[in-house]
C-alpha cells in the first residue's frame, strides 16, 4: 500500500513540474511521465482488470504523445518558438491546427470518445478495488491533466497574439497545416476516436 501511495504521490507532483513548465515541447514530455504513473499503478494493482488497462493506456497514450509531439512541432515550425508566453492566437491563421491540437490535449486528459479514456479508467476501477485512497489521487492527476493541457492550447491558439508573435507573423505569415501534416495527425486522431468508440 505505502508503496501504491508513493507512486501516486509522485505522478502528482511530476503533474505539478508539468503545470509549471512554459516551453510546449517540456510540458508535453513531463506530461507523458507524468501518465506512466497510472501505468505503475495498474500493474501495482495485482489484477488482471488493472494490467489489461494499462496495456490499452499505453497504447492509447503512445499514440495521444506521438500526435502532440508532431502537432508541437507544426506549431514551431509556424511561430519559431516553443515558449507559450511568446505564442496566441494562432487558432486565426491556422484553425485545422488548432483542431487537431484541441482534440490530441482531450485525448491526452481521457475525455470519453477517445481511447485513453477507457485506458484509464480500467486502471480507476482496479485500483478502486485495491485502495479508493489512491484512487482518489490518480483521478486528481486528471484534473492536473486538464489545467496544463487546456492553458497550453489556450495561449498557443486562443487570446491575443502577443508581439513576438505579430512580429514572427508579419515576416513569416503562418499556414495551416500541409498535407504532409494533416494525413499523420489525421490518422492518430482516428485511431484514438475508433477504439474510443469501440474499445473491445
Amino acid at each position: 500500500f505505502v508503496g501504491m501511495a508513493l507512486t501516486g504521490v509522485s505522478a502528482l507532483v511530476v503533474g505539478f513540474i508539468t503545470i509549471a513548465q512554459r516551453d510546449l515541447k517540456q510540458m508535453i514530455g513531463y506530461s507523458s511521465v507524468m501518465h506512466m504513473g497510472y501505468g505503475f499503478l495498474g500493474l501495482a494493482a495485482g489484477s488482471v482488470l488493472g494490467v489489461g488497462g494499462v496495456v490499452l493506456f499505453m497504447v492509447a497514450h503512445g499514440l495521444s504523445v506521438a500526435l502532440l509531439f508532431l502537432l508541437a512541432t507544426s506549431v514551431h515550425h509556424r511561430t519559431q518558438t516553443f515558449a507559450l508566453d511568446e505564442m496566441g492566437g494562432l487558432a486565426v491563421k491556422a484553425p485545422v491546427l488548432a483542431a487537431f491540437f484541441v482534440a490530441a490535449t482531450f485525448a491526452s486528459i481521457g475525455l470519453p470518445g477517445f481511447a485513453n479514456f477507457w485506458g484509464e479508467l480500467t486502471i480507476f476501477v482496479a485500483l478502486w478495488k485495491f485502495s479508493p485512497l489512491i484512487t482518489a489521487l490518480a483521478v486528481a492527476g486528471v484534473v492536473i491533466s486538464a489545467i496544463y493541457g487546456l492553458r497550453a492550447a489556450a495561449a498557443v491558439f486562443f487570446g491575443p497574439a502577443t508581439a513576438r508573435m505579430n512580429e514572427i507573423a508579419a515576416k513569416h505569415p503562418p499556414v495551416d497545416l500541409r498535407w504532409s501534416e494533416k494525413i499523420p495527425a489525421f490518422l492518430l486522431v482516428a485511431v484514438l476516436l475508433f477504439v474510443g468508440f469501440w474499445p473491445k
